[in-house]
């Protein structure tokens, strides 16, 4: 029987971690990139840097031949069990997928967590890169399917999207209702 996918998740992420040489080089550049490294290794712990290729289906695969990448773990809704893998390409951060896809969220916690609504709207960001740069504040929606149910449990309040693109595309996911959401392109406008 295989295992659950929240322990093959936290089973290779431990393989990968403990083949990762320290990459200096990589924290220098998560750095520069504005993600505040000490917050990031609170939270999610370290992000190594990995060869992977992406097929494009929303997914990755570790590949020795692949492009040079970036390595998170997802955590679930209790923000404790690993669900699932998330990589991303370091020259396009926007290409991104996850290795079991049994994680619909990045960020699900902050989605079920009434203290995400509290100062304001919860924002959804549009890549995992974006989500470091902001000390893992609010979300990322990896697959609309599985991301529906933690949507639906998600207390009163608004969701800020970070462009209208990703606010259409929740919408047309069916994840957030318009009434709900706030675009930080429009709301940078309004102000």
């Amino acid at each position: 029987m295989a295992d659950p996918p929240d322990h093959r998740a936290a089973l290779h992420l431990h393989r990968l971690y403990s083949s990762a040489m320290p990459d200096c080089d990589g924290i220098h550049e998560l750095r520069r990139l504005g993600v505040d490294i000490d917050h990031m290794l609170n939270v999610v712990g370290p992000v190594v840097r990995i060869l992977a290729t992406f097929p494009g289906d929303g997914s990755f695969e570790p590949d020795s031949m692949g492009e040079v990448a970036f390595l998170v773990p997802a955590m679930g809704e209790d923000a404790e069990t690993h669900v699932d893998l998330v990589a991303w390409a370091a020259r396009d951060p926007g290409t991104f997928g996850t290795l079991f896809g049994t994680a619909g969220v990045l960020g699900a916690d902050a989605i079920v967590n009434p203290a995400s609504f509290r100062l304001g709207p919860c924002p959804i960001w549009a890549m995992p890169l974006r989500w470091l740069q902001a000390d893992c504040g609010g979300a990322v929606v990896l697959d609309p399917e599985i991301a529906r149910a933690t949507f639906k449990k998600a207390p009163a309040g608004s969701f800020l999207a970070e462009d209208e693109d990703l606010a259409d595309d929740l919408v047309a996911y069916g994840l957030v209702s318009p009434e709900r959401l706030v675009v930080a392109t429009r709301k940078a406008v309004a102000a």
